[in-house]
């Protein structure tokens, strides 16, 4: 997943992206956002949204100020994140925004709800925006995805298991960008991965636009 998180980040900016949402970020680590958007663009900016204080308490220490900000909010909120009175220092949302949803999708319920939280947010981005997800699906491996399924969900006592097709609704009527919604392996792979490192396909992901 991180490494298909650095190879999204450089394709949005490769497309004027200066400007980047993470939800459910965790937190930050090794090839933080901020840090590999800024590879490519030193202008760059980005929030980090995490619903769990301890990320808050921890994470912030390692961001870049006035140019990376971690704010506490839920993706299950759609609303009060892009209504955080501080969100608007580093984001503006009449411009394109690239919005990264990573490791987290696998964990929301399969609701009403949740569909109405993405509905949200895709429409309040701009234009031009790009909207990144990824999530274990069931497509490649109806075996060993359940498996790690009931691990994950035995960490949080929630979640679904989707197949590819359940996650693509979640982009609704957004452009679906080439390769589309494949293993993160195979979503515009940059060095081969060794052999050794090849997991069973069973997280996906992809990358959509907003006209």
């Amino acid at each position: 997943m991180r490494r298909w998180l650095v190879r999204v980040v450089a394709a949005m900016t490769a497309e004027g992206i200066t400007q980047f949402l993470d939800l459910g970020a965790g937190l930050p680590t090794q090839d933080k956002v901020h840090e590999v958007a800024a590879r490519h663009r030193p202008d760059t900016t980005v929030v980090y949204v995490d619903n769990d204080p301890t990320v808050l308490a921890h994470g912030r220490p390692l961001l870049h100020p006035g140019r990376s900000l971690l704010l506490l909010g839920d993706v299950q909120d759609m609303a009060s994140v892009l209504d955080h009175p501080e969100l608007p220092t580093l984001i503006d949302l009449t411009a394109p925004l690239g919005v990264i949803i990573s490791g987290v999708v696998h964990f929301l319920p399969e609701s009403p709800a949740t569909t109405a939280q993405f509905t949200v947010l895709r429409h309040r981005l701009a234009p031009g925006s790009a909207l990144a997800l990824n999530s274990l699906v069931s497509d490649a491996d109806p075996t060993g995805a359940p498996t790690l399924f009931r691990l994950y969900q035995g960490e949080t006592g929630r979640g679904q298991l989707r197949t590819a097709g359940q996650l693509r609704q979640f982009y609704g009527d957004f452009d679906l960008q080439q390769p589309g919604l494949v293993p993160l392996d195979d979503w515009r792979p940059d060095l081969p991965v060794p052999l050794s490192d090849l997991p069973r396909p069973l997280i996906w992901g992809g990358m959509a636009r907003k006209r």
